[in-house]
């Protein structure tokens, strides 16, 4: 049970004597969230950061002996990693937590629980949260009636203000000043927002306005016979040439009237160059060490070193925060005093590497016994195989079968490595042809089913042939096999039925895994 006081807006002061709130003064100018997202390079680095971490699966491990394992049955385990609440998914909850930590500095849920069970994560949608601290900390919201919180506690009057005691939240928060809330970003940031958004604001009504003004008309000495003539002809002109609607039409100047074009001034460039630090400026803000559009950003060698560069500068200040949250609110006592439990995200799913540094990644961790074949296939997203769980490295494998005695350990190794690189191989073509099976069934139903066949092969076999070059092949390999394909494909449809084309596809792809093992082949000979 959830434990609350309410109290109505105008009566928080009498009856609490005062609260901290989450929104400190930083300057007398205040920016909302809401007002802030609307900023390109905020946009961009909310939703980068948002985005990422929605990716990243919440898993409650149980400790053992020696490691750990994921206890799927945990209920702060079912919240966190699959069903936070009845209307959300564990991806949207994530997106909405990074969007309140990000520009507001506090993600706050409250806690339902049946029992001592949890059953929901309830989100506060109010950006101006308070807490309130005596003898222990409460967190205060407004909530309207018809809002999900609001339903599950209860309320039925708009414009109500509830309390709930800090063991019902799930709470985390940014840098603080307190140690009891987080500090507004958003009032922080307002300075700088103010600059980059007025910037927005000159551009919008440069546009609006259809030329920056840099334009000069010179008119012959005394062609005008006073100052009313001359303003009429300024209007004329502009009516037929300022505004969006009029951008590029063609402009005619006669009795002799030149026009000056003015070239961008010092403070114009000024301006452009101040619009650039203002990106690099917001990716200060959110410690990203790059935005799109910013030409002085951090270069590295490879993917895998900018993504571990992102990871650690960015993503990770966040992730040990809410790991230590949703112990704090999800755990037992006796689980937190016995440390036999402890929330983990896992951060792989960020680092993936291409596929043929995935492949020898992967080959030298099942050669080391560091994992066994299934758990590398089980990374690459594919099933399990009988034999497959046994941790042993393959080059000793070939040697005990004694069908190589007659080869030095060197070579015995090579072979090893060989065969793990070679399953790797499989199965990523594996995969490649499953979504080609997949699409050429979805095309059959359309009603041009040869024009929607050459459409899908011609991105196929590009894509097909990227993946085959960076597993050490050719795009030679996958146009060949996309030819071969396309071949099979339209014999099929001369010879068939039109009502059992689609079956007939069917059973001819259902064939089509077994071509992996050749096309294995022809890569690793670099045909």
């Amino acid at each position: 049970m959830v434990d609350i006081f309410r109290t109505f807006l105008d009566r928080i002061g009498s009856v609490l004597g005062g609260f901290r709130g989450v929104m400190p003064e930083f300057g007398a100018s205040r920016i909302s969230p809401r007002r802030a997202i609307e900023y390109a390079p905020v946009w961009y680095a909310v939703n980068k950061v948002a985005g990422h971490f929605s990716q990243l699966p919440i898993n409650c491990h149980r400790r053992l002996d020696r490691g750990s394992e994921i206890d799927r049955k945990h209920p702060g385990h079912i919240l966190a990693h699959t069903r936070p609440n009845r209307w959300q998914t564990a991806p949207e909850w994530k997106m909405q937590g990074a969007y309140q930590l990000l520009l507001t500095g506090n993600w706050r849920c409250v806690i339902m629980r049946e029992g001592s069970r949890p059953v929901q994560l309830i989100p506060f949608n109010n950006p101006s949260s308070s807490v309130w601290y005596q003898g222990e900390r409460w967190h205060g919201t407004t909530v309207c009636k018809d809002e999900p919180l609001a339903v599950a506690l209860g309320i039925t009057t708009d414009g109500t203000t509830i309390w709930i005691k800090d063991e019902d939240i799930f709470f985390v928060h940014g840098l603080s000043l307190d140690g009891l809330s987080g500090i507004n970003p958003a009032s922080v940031m307002s300075n700088s927002l103010d600059a980059g958004l007025s910037a927005e604001d000159q551009v919008r009504m440069l546009a609006k306005k259809g030329f920056s003004g840099s334009l000069m008309l010179e008119a012959p000495a005394g062609m005008f016979r006073n100052a009313e003539e001359a303003k009429q002809f300024l209007e004329m002109f502009r009516d037929a040439h300022d505004g969006s609607e009029n951008t590029g039409k063609t402009a005619l100047l006669r009795e002799g009237i030149k026009a000056n074009m003015i070239t961008m001034s010092g403070r114009d460039s000024q301006w452009i160059e101040q619009r650039l630090f203002q990106r690099q400026e917001a990716a200060m803000w959110f410690l990203l060490e790059e935005i799109i559009g910013d030409d002085s950003s951090v270069s590295y060698n490879s993917l895998a070193e900018k993504h571990l560069a992102y990871l650690t500068n960015c993503l990770n200040r966040w992730l040990v925060h809410i790991e230590a949250a949703l112990d704090r609110s999800l755990l037992t006592e006796r689980q937190i005093d016995n440390q036999t439990h402890f929330f983990k995200f896992n951060t792989q799913a960020l680092m993936r590497m291409d596929p043929l540094k995935q492949a020898e990644y992967l080959t030298k961790l099942i050669a080391g016994t560091v994992i066994s074949p299934n758990e590398a296939r089980e990374k690459l997203d594919m099933n399990p195989y009988e034999g497959g769980d046994s941790y042993s490295n393959p080059a000793i494998t070939v040697a005990e079968t004694g069908e190589n005695d007659d080869e030095t350990p060197e070579e015995v190794d090579e072979i090893g490595a060989e065969a793990a690189k070679r399953a790797a191989i499989v199965g990523w073509i594996r995969h490649m042809i499953g979504v080609e099976q997949q699409r050429v069934c979805q095309a059959v139903k359309t009603k041009n089913f040869i024009a929607s066949i050459d459409r899908f092969y011609k991105t196929f076999s590009e894509s097909l042939g990227q993946i085959c070059e960076e597993l050490g092949g050719n795009a030679g390999i996958a146009n060949e096999h996309c030819r071969a394909s396309q071949d099979a494909l339209l014999t099929l449809m001369q010879a068939t039925d039109k009502d059992l084309l689609l079956d007939a596809v069917g059973e001819l792809t259902s064939t089509w895994t077994e071509r992996a093992e050749e096309l294995a082949t022809n890569i690793l000979r670099g045909k």
